[in-house]
């Protein structure tokens, strides 16, 4: 299994080998409660169950927006240490609020190791960023498949 992220991949670009910035670590990398949330993915290289990720990440929000999505193995993060626990995903898709994983107890040392890892999975080419009319695409089929409810979207806001 992997673990799934959605960052701004334009500041990750543009550390080009480059220390971590505060930009990055604040914004990317939010920790409420110490904790990092990730979905799982069985395999992020199968477009389907990639799809299954964004499609969990995009049906809450009110604007519709571009994901880019990051991951690394699962094991990875057990090896070095971390502590994971499942909770149920911020989603109005119910069969994917279980993918849902925090990484817990993060303190500085922690968080700036989970930031490198990210770092270099993302150097390493294990992202994707899957554009909004393919994201339309995803939330329409969830709702023909009875997956997603039209009533748990947020209508977009008034300007």
């Amino acid at each position: 299994m992997y673990l799934v992220r959605n960052l701004d991949l334009r500041h990750w670009r543009r550390l080009k080998g480059g220390p971590l910035t505060a930009q990055i670590l604040s914004t990317d990398l939010r920790c409420p409660g110490n904790a990092m949330s990730f979905w799982r993915c069985r395999d992020p290289e199968d477009e389907t169950a990639l799809h299954e990720v964004a499609l969990a990440l995009v049906a809450g929000p009110r604007h519709l927006r571009a994901v880019s999505l990051v991951w690394l193995p699962e094991a990875q993060l057990c090896e070095a240490g971390f502590a994971l626990q499942d909770s149920p995903g911020n989603t109005p898709v119910a069969d994917l609020k279980n993918r849902h994983v925090d990484v817990l107890d993060l303190n500085a040392e922690l968080f700036v190791r989970l930031a490198e890892l990210l770092r270099a999975s993302f150097q390493d080419g294990n992202h994707r960023t899957i554009n909004e009319n393919r994201l339309r695409h995803l939330l329409l089929t969830a709702i023909q498949e009875d997956r997603l409810p039209v009533s748990e979207l947020e209508p977009p806001p008034v300007d």
